[in-house]
């Protein structure tokens, strides 16, 4: 390809602004996952510490092609220098770019920036982003060089810490796109466009419906029998205002909460203990719950997509490690609002919704395949017995 210009493929100014207590955090892995809308040659970063107030030192950043979730291509990890040094220093107020990256860029594939802060770092300049492409993770401890996030230390957030832009090496005929606005420009409607864009191709002229009427998404929530779920209210209050989601609340057991939601909410369908399941899950987009062996193997043959309360018990634990592993399904904090930023991440995400229910029916196909199996070895079995 005959690259003539840098164009960005993604960029978002500093929005973190609002006075809130000092934040601070060291030891930790920060994986952006960004798709291309371009095909390029090489990339350059641009990272900002325009909010800040203090000097920030980030010892490691990496960049590598992502190949589901947030898992990236070990081989292709490549780390990025900051003129000539590992190390991204920046002054309070200031913003750097970085040492062009030999890392090329295919349109629709998504790539992983990762940066490991070491030392006790303050967060103060970032870009909060709660669209349908909105991938943002935090691990404790060093995986920035890893190609897998330990999925019990890690969770999904909704800020961009640090990360402000990314430029791609192009041909002289790629253009950006700028969207100009307040707030709200930071949340979900570029998303949206960027999703058409890249399914129809760029036209001169673009309309926007955020999501086309008739397409509704379904989540199913679930709390298991009990109905373990969230108490707070701006988590329902968030979840009733998701974009085109009509969301059905399985309450279980739990008649208190039941009473507090049913009818509270236009987009939330409120039940109590049901023996009809199936029937929801036959419906649903996405379901969220527990990862309890029962509910996992009722999902897998539903080939519904799952997103996984984080897990307290081991055996829960191991659940949510196959799912991920496996590619059915992917782990949410326990935390509200973290938890609505992994909804908001797949939710809208056709690409993933369609590989994960893809490889729960490839699951499906095995293991009623194995039951198949030891079906038919039982009765050889008897029929020897018998025999002899």
């Amino acid at each position: 390809m005959n690259a003539q210009k840098w164009v960005a493929i993604w960029g978002s100014s500093p929005s973190i602004s609002e006075p809130h207590p000092a934040r601070y955090a060291k030891n930790i892995t920060l994986r952006y996952v960004l798709r291309a809308m371009l095909d390029g040659e090489k990339i350059r970063l641009h990272l900002s510490n325009l909010g800040g107030q203090e000097d920030v030192v980030i010892p490691r950043v990496y960049v590598a092609p992502v190949t589901q979730g947030s898992d990236t291509d070990e081989s292709r990890m490549l780390p990025v220098t900051f003129g000539g040094d590992f190390a991204c220093k920046m002054a309070a107020g200031e913003s750097v770019e970085s040492d062009i990256v030999e890392l090329p860029l295919k349109r629709g594939q998504d790539y992983a920036v990762s940066l490991y802060l070491g030392d006790m770092t303050l967060l103060a300049s970032g870009t909060k982003d709660t669209g349908p492409l909105c991938r943002a993770f935090f691990a404790e401890g060093n995986f920035a060089a890893c190609s897998q996030l330990d999925p019990f230390y890690t969770a999904p957030m909704n800020i961009f810490y640090f990360l402000t832009g990314v430029d791609a090496l192009c041909r002289e005929d790629c253009h950006a796109l700028v969207c100009f606005g307040d707030s709200i420009t930071a949340q979900s409607w570029p998303d949206y466009l960027m999703l058409r864009v890249l399914r129809d191709g760029p036209k001169d002229d673009i309309r926007l419906t955020i999501p086309a009427k008739g397409a509704r998404l379904d989540v199913l929530v679930m709390g298991g029998g009990l109905g373990l779920l969230p108490r707070r209210d701006k988590f329902y209050e968030q979840l009733n205002a998701l974009p085109g989601v009509k969301t059905t609340l399985i309450t279980g057991n739990n008649r208190k909460l039941y009473e507090r939601l049913a009818g509270k909410y236009q987009n939330i369908e409120v039940l109590g203990y049901t023996d009809r399941v199936y029937d929801y899950m036959a419906r649903a987009d996405l379901a969220l719950t527990k990862p309890g062996g029962i509910t996992l193997f009722e999902t897998i043959f539903s080939e519904l997509p799952i997103l996984a309360w984080e897990p307290f018990l081991q055996q829960e634990k191991n659940n949510a490690r196959f799912l991920v592993k496996r590619g059915l399904g992917r782990v949410a904090a326990k935390e509200p609002e973290a938890c609505l930023a992994a909804i908001r991440a797949l939710i809208y995400d056709d690409e993933a919704l369609e590989s994960m229910a893809r490889n729960m029916r490839d699951m499906k196909g095995q293991l009623e395949e194995q039951s198949l199996g030891h079906i038919l070895s039982a009765l050889a079995a008897q029929r020897k017995e018998v025999c002899a």
